[in-house]
C-alpha cells in the first residue's frame, strides 16, 4: 500500500512528519470512529510501528490508550496487505452494557 510512485501521497514527508503512512492515512479514521462512538477522551498513549525500510512511512502500528474515566483502548493496523482494491476494516467496543461491532470492506 505505502510502496511505489503510484502511493507517494502515503509515504512523502512533510513538515515534521517521519514518512507519513498508516496511522496518518488510515488509523486516524478508526480513531474518529471510536472516539465520536464512545466519547471517551484519552489520558495516555503507548504506541509502537514498524516503518518501511524504503519510505518512512508507517506500515504496522500498536497502540494501547487509557482514558480519562479508566477505559482502555486497544489499536493495530496493518497497511501491509494485498491491494485487491478495498480494505478491511473491524472496530469493537465492549462495555458493561453490552458490545458493538463496525466492519465491513471499504
Amino acid at each position: 500500500l505505502f510502496e511505489g510512485a503510484d502511493h507517494v501521497r502515503w509515504s512523502r514527508s512533510e513538515g515534521s512528519m517521519r514518512g507519513n503512512g498508516f496511522g496518518w492515512g488510515q488509523l486516524s479514521h478508526t480513531f474518529a470512529w471510536v472516539f465520536g462512538v464512545t466519547g471517551l477522551t484519552p489520558a495516555t498513549v503507548f504506541a509502537a510501528a514498524v516503518h518501511s525500510e524504503s519510505t518512512g512511512a508507517d506500515i504496522h502500528d500498536a497502540l494501547t490508550l487509557t482514558c480519562t474515566n479508566g477505559a482502555v483502548i486497544a489499536v493495530c493496523g496493518a497497511g501491509t496487505a494485498p491491494d485487491a482494491g478495498f480494505k478491511v476494516v473491524a472496530n469493537w467496543v465492549f462495555g458493561t452494557r453490552g458490545m458493538l461491532h463496525y466492519g465491513r470492506l471499504a
